[in-house]
């Protein structure tokens, strides 16, 4: 039971550090285009597909480190773990 609550948060973090980072890197583009459009005119496009590709991509490594973890406290045995922390 605790794994799992333990994934759901790092889901959860992760998601919402992804939708503050994700807003923030659209905004300092759209900012640099505005200083940029009073020499050339040029538009500004929210490049969708690369920010669909890349939070994906984050989200699934975020899966695989969480998953690993888990996988490798599940084969440890927790009170070996401290009793040879503790020495």
């Amino acid at each position: 039971m605790g794994f799992e609550k333990e994934l759901a948060e790092v889901v959860i973090y992760g998601f919402v550090a992804l939708l503050l980072l994700i807003g923030l890197a659209s905004v300092i583009p759209y900012i640099i285009n505005l200083a940029i459009r009073k020499v050339f005119p040029v538009t500004y496009e929210i490049p969708w597909i690369l920010l669909v590709i890349s939070t994906c991509s984050i989200f699934l490594l975020i899966l695989l480190v969480t998953f690993g973890a888990i996988h490798k406290m599940k084969k440890q045995n927790l009170i070996e773990t401290i009793r040879m922390e503790t020495m």
